[in-house]
């Protein structure tokens, strides 16, 4: 049966993939990243990265344009903002980086993975399982205790030697977005109020929708009623409580983050070790 466009095959049905992509896209605000008058809009990752995470603005080549983006946050006052360790309740392997920078020596014209290692080796941790190359000048040691993990992040030996050591935050932390937060209600006065059965609360972020004016040009970040939400260990907690009120959470999906040095994935342009390079884009 012919279809009424003349043609021998049925009407094609809009394709559905990209509805959650949208949803996720509206909630965090980068609907219509596109020129403005001062020039082009940070790519969609930055802005995202800098809405849910206030800390990488200042890592960012961006960051007078992005303070606009950011959102209202709060943290546990139970908690260390500036710090991220291993506890009890984590599981191992209890993995912390180690990266070489211009004052090691080790990370300037390529790939010195063997000679970290060695720096690693001589100090002779009966509590390493292993050693794993994590990326450019990085590498990932797994100890088989949190404390000995913690330990490491002090060790002066490998700081003298100008060596950057840290455990990365989704290794301890997990996120996910909670809907229908009235915006009358500070984020201090959520995070103070939020409690879950499974876990702790580390902090909330509640997130902006931008919005872009086509005839006055111009950008405004508007704050949403959902909230971006922080919580102890790698495990997301079924619900959590609001004012005793049990609230439904859902995954937070981050952005595909690319660096506009480089143009790959996985950072920005801020903290990139690579030449520039340049996009050719054929017509």
């Amino acid at each position: 049966m012919e279809s009424p466009g003349g043609t021998g095959s049925p009407p094609r049905k809009k394709s559905n993939r990209n509805i959650d992509y949208e949803i996720i896209e509206d909630i965090i605000g980068t609907r219509n990243l596109s020129q403005t008058p001062q020039g082009p809009l940070q790519n969609n990752s930055e802005a995202i990265l800098a809405e849910s995470n206030p800390d990488l603005t200042s890592q960012n080549a961006h960051a007078p344009e992005q303070k606009a983006t950011l959102t209202e946050s709060a943290f546990n006052p139970e908690f260390n903002s500036n710090e991220t360790i291993y506890t009890a309740k984590d599981k191992t392997p209890f993995t912390v980086y180690i990266e070489s920078t211009e004052k090691s020596g080790n990370n300037i014209g390529g790939f010195n993975h063997l000679k970290i290692a060695k720096d690693i080796f001589d100090l002779k941790l009966s509590n390493i399982l292993k050693i794993n190359i994590k990326g450019r000048n990085r590498l990932g040691v797994d100890f088989d205790s949190f404390k000995a993990a913690n330990n490491f992040l002090q060790n002066k030996h490998l700081k003298n030697l100008g060596y950057d050591i840290f455990i990365p935050k989704n290794y301890t932390s997990c996120k996910g977005i909670v809907r229908a937060i009235p915006k009358m209600f500070s984020m201090k006065t959520i995070v103070q109020n939020s409690t879950s059965r499974e876990c702790r609360v580390i902090s909330c972020t509640r997130l902006n929708r931008k919005v872009i004016d086509k005839e006055k040009k111009s950008v405004e970040y508007i704050p949403t009623t959902t909230v971006l939400y922080t919580f102890e260990g790698t495990r997301l907690p079924r619900d959590i409580q609001v004012f005793g009120l049990d609230m439904q959470i859902k995954p937070y999906v981050p952005p595909v983050t690319q660096c506009f040095n480089c143009f790959r994935y996985g950072h920005t342009k801020k903290i990139c070790k690579s030449k520039k390079n340049a996009l050719i884009v054929e017509a």
